[in-house]
């Protein structure tokens, strides 16, 4: 585990925001023997946040997984204006998987909150339409 993920281990008894856990870590030194990779991750999700802006309800940018040849997964993105009818598609697939994901960890989690409290949640199921090509 790193430093910084021990650090929030152990410092998120409350419910706090990405910016002050970061104020905190800095303040509590976290990242005093690492500056040049703090930079480089600020930088980073300075990038991430302007990829993902949005633009009449669509992020301007496409975003993809692939795989690295050493295995690693890789985000690519691709300017929305530039993509094909495959980057359209391949960007929807990937949207879809995330749904089916996100409704699995809530599943996950009304099974762990249904353990300590009781009762029964409802989680919705999606369903897909396709139209013809």
């Amino acid at each position: 585990m790193s430093r910084l993920a021990e650090w929030l281990e152990n410092n998120t008894h409350e419910w706090a925001n990405a910016r002050e856990l970061a104020e905190a870590a800095v303040d509590a030194g976290i990242f005093d023997d690492d500056r040049e990779q703090a930079v480089l991750n600020w930088a980073t999700v300075e990038v991430r946040r302007q990829l993902k802006r949005r633009r009449d309800g669509l992020p301007r940018f496409g975003n993809l997984i692939v795989q690295t040849p050493d295995g690693r997964a890789s985000h690519r993105y691709k300017a929305l204006s530039l993509f094909s009818d495959d980057d359209f598609r391949q960007v929807i697939a990937v949207h879809m998987k995330r749904a089916d994901g996100e409704l699995a960890i809530a599943a996950a989690y009304e099974s762990e909150r249904r353990q300590h409290y009781g009762g029964q949640l409802q989680i919705p199921q999606l369903s897909y339409t396709t139209e013809a090509a």
